[in-house]
């Protein structure tokens, strides 16, 4: 889909282009999505503009019509810097919804499409970068190394309510590719990552549209023109709180949401992709049964197990033997909590 036949589908109302003097040559385009964060915006826009580099860059600051005075400073910040900001602003008719609820949808694609640098970074209003020469090293990595297509690194990531962001827990793979990223689901956390720009020549799958989230599918379809580099260093900060999309929701919320997602993303790419979407979908689902059992919900992890039957071959024989007990236990619900209870007071995990 290009981008006339985005705005002829889905724009009600003409986005605004704040008058600017941004220059043509950029060569790295950061499209900042924002609404409803007049607490963070600040933060978030003076991160970027400390950026220490040896090339041009520009702020696709798009804003969401918000009513909290987000709008406002997003105003203030471009009139001091329109060398380096292109505002767009938005009306609440243009969104995009996903299961009935509003999303940032069609603020992401229309800055994507409005991007003229050759490689584009990413930042949400309510995130933030923290090191000045982020840009320089995620820039001069892809420079130099033409068969990567998306570098990002290690964040910080900041709870809500806490004073100070920590370490994100977990090893990430320092290269990996595009099975990777299907068969464990994203590990490329948003304000981390910037990839080369595809979308002038390519324009954007339909599936961008359908999906209830856009990271996860917009980095499998730039993983699939290169490899993933993965620098650990915290450059950035995430900032985790209940009114982030998928932030502030339980596991099990999350992981359906992600197992629906799949099955939108994965009948878009080739076939040879299908095992590793159904490995992370048999991940997600071995661990809702796991959780269910442990909380007495037999009938609902039946349930559950059904739908995994197809693809536990894709699981750990450890998994798949600790699944199989479980449904055997399940017939006999008293007999399945008796095997919880133990399993509490030897303090082992469920």
């Amino acid at each position: 889909m290009n981008f006339e036949e985005f705005l002829e589908k889905y724009q009600k109302v003409e986005v605004k282009e704040f008058p600017n003097s941004v220059p043509q040559g950029v060569l790295v385009s950061v499209c900042l999505q924002t609404y409803q964060h007049a607490p963070f915006i600040r933060e978030c826009l003076d991160g970027i503009l400390m950026q220490e580099t040896d090339f041009d860059f520009e702020i696709l600051l798009g804003e969401d019509d918000s009513a909290d005075g987000t709008r406002e400073i997003c105003f203030e910040y471009a009139n001091r810097y329109p060398e380096k900001i292109r505002l767009f602003l938005h009306s609440r008719r243009n969104n995009i919804s996903a299961r009935g609820k509003s999303t940032a949808r069609f603020n992401l694609i229309n800055n994507l499409f409005n991007a003229r640098g050759e490689l584009i970074a990413l930042c949400e209003g309510d995130d933030y970068w923290i090191d000045p020469q982020k840009l320089q090293k995620q820039t001069d990595f892809l420079r130099a190394n033409p068969d990567f297509a998306i570098c990002a690194h290690r964040p910080l990531v900041l709870e809500d309510g806490a004073e100070t962001p920590v370490i994100l827990e977990g090893q990430r793979p320092e290269v990996s590719e595009f099975k990777d990223l299907a068969r464990n689901g994203n590990y490329l956390p948003t304000p981390s990552v910037v990839f080369r720009n595809q979308v002038p020549e390519e324009g954007i799958p339909g599936y961008f549209l359908e999906t209830e989230i856009l990271d996860w599918p917009l980095h499998l379809q730039n993983s699939r023109q290169g490899k993933i580099r993965y620098l650990d260093e915290a450059m950035a900060v995430y900032r985790k709180h209940p009114g982030g999309m998928w932030s502030g929701k339980g596991f099990r919320e999350h992981a359906e949401g992600m197992l629906r997602v799949i099955g939108t993303v994965s009948s878009h790419f080739e076939k040879d992709a299908e095992p590793y979407f159904s490995e992370y979908a048999a991940k997600l689902l071995s661990q809702k049964c796991l959780i269910k059992f442990a909380a007495g919900e037999f009938d609902s992890f039946n349930t559950d197990f059904h739908r995994l039957r197809p693809k536990i071959g894709y699981l750990p024989l450890r998994t798949t033997t600790a699944l199989v007990l479980r449904r055997l236990l399940s017939a006999a619900p008293d007999v399945a909590a008796l095997f919880n209870r133990l399993r509490n007071t030897s303090g082992r995990p469920s």
